[in-house]
């Protein structure tokens, strides 16, 4: 701004702007207002309320995603009672008096053929017999007696004697005839835990 003395009186003469200063000063105001609203965006995400809208005052609604409720698919079981509430039953190879408790019936489980306690008291036995595509798994719980397989071949017969006691294991497989005995001098019976599976291929049980 500059000032001149005149007669009539002073005269202001102001200076005039030229572009690059109208340039200049603009994009001072535009930084300015840039560094302010980006401020006050970050004071508004700190208080937790929205940004707000540029110039658009309508109400915005947005709609969450809907998605179907998952159903979970039923799962099939069977309770198996416990053995004191399983009756007792006789067994179809044994003498009068071989009893036995079927924890798990045939169809129940695919490829096993029951699962049962046995009781063989001193002098009782299960006459032999055998299954012809079915192996039978035996785990004596207690006490003691003797498991007798017959192998058959072309030529001839063998018998094999096995001794059961507690924790003993014995796996008789199909068409080999077999029979239990209970110990004769002994007081306490002969428990065994059996079960049989399907005479099928490996490829299947897997």
């Amino acid at each position: 701004m500059t000032i001149k003395r005149h007669r009539s009186g002073l005269e202001i003469i102001y200076p005039k702007l030229n572009d690059q200063y109208l340039q200049a000063s603009i994009r001072k105001i535009a930084v300015f207002m840039a560094v302010a609203i980006g401020i006050l965006a970050f004071l508004l995400f700190l208080l937790g309320a929205p940004p707000p809208d540029k110039g658009d005052h309508v109400q915005k609604v947005v709609r969450e995603p809907h998605f179907a409720p998952q159903v979970c698919p039923s799962v099939s079981s069977f309770s198996i009672p416990s053995l004191e509430e399983i009756p007792w039953q006789g067994v179809s190879h044994g003498m009068s008096g071989v009893l036995k408790k079927q924890l798990i019936t045939n169809g129940e489980v695919p490829h096993l053929l029951g699962l049962s306690v046995a009781e063989i008291k001193p002098g009782q036995r299960v006459e032999r017999h055998a299954h012809e595509s079915k192996t039978e798994v035996f785990y004596v719980l207690s006490g003691s007696g003797t498991l007798k397989v017959v192998k058959q071949s072309p030529s001839c017969d063998s018998t094999q004697t096995y001794k059961l006691s507690e924790g003993i294991t014995a796996v008789v497989k199909p068409r080999e005839a077999h029979e239990l005995a209970a110990c004769e001098t002994c007081e306490d019976p002969l428990k065994i835990l059996y079960f049989g599976l399907d005479d099928l291929p490996s490829t299947v049980l897997e």
